[in-house]
């Protein structure tokens, strides 16, 4: 196989979640090719808790729909498989158990454009993002490395190498997060239309 074919046939995934007002947690995956057009969609059924299940689980109520209930069964839904999956949910680490691809999630940059976005999920309480951006900015990070205007945290430490070889072969140069809004916006449509 040519290198340039090679590179036509590398799939990206891309995974996230939406709050629907009202009707709970949906998930949406998008697999694309290396042009960023897509080429498999799925999302789930909204996951709504009760009022009993919000008191039991409490703050790790989210993480455990996202990565426990949503986040398997979309992955492992789809027919096609991506090299890599990329995320902006810092709660989906143990979804990468059942995955056989790279789980990344994306950090913004700090000083680069785009590290000013507000748009990352709110759920992501994380203090070090901005710090381990810094550090895959500056190269110093085993598990956090840079992809164009992101940093990229691999959930597991032992595909980050991996991970990082893969983004670098690829080339690819759009905007990493603009798939994940497309997801969200396909979410949004297809809830307002069924309304």
């Amino acid at each position: 196989m040519h290198a340039s074919n090679s590179i036509n046939s590398v799939l990206l995934g891309f995974l996230t979640f939406a709050r629907l007002q009202d009707h709970g947690i949906v998930g949406g995956y998008l697999i694309v090719n290396h042009l960023g057009r897509p080429v498999e969609f799925h999302c789930s059924a909204p996951v709504q808790a009760n009022r009993a299940q919000q008191i039991l689980f409490g703050p790790t109520l989210r993480a455990y729909v996202c990565s426990e209930m949503i986040g398997p069964s979309l992955l492992q839904s789809t027919r096609l498989a991506p090299v890599v999956v990329v995320t902006d949910d810092a709660d989906l680490g143990p979804v990468q158990a059942h995955c056989s691809a790279p789980i990344l999630r994306l950090v913004p940059l700090a000083g680069l454009p785009g590290s000013s976005r507000d748009d990352l999920p709110a759920t992501d309480p994380d203090p070090q993002d901005r710090q381990e951006g810094a550090k895959a900015a500056a190269g110093s990070s085993a598990e956090t490395f840079a992809w164009n205007q992101y940093a990229c945290r691999a959930f597991d430490v032992t595909w980050a190498l991996r991970a990082e070889t893969l983004v670098t072969e690829m080339g690819i140069t759009w905007d990493l997060l603009e798939p994940i809004e497309r997801i969200r916006a396909a979410i949004s449509e297809a809830h307002s239309a069924a309304a």
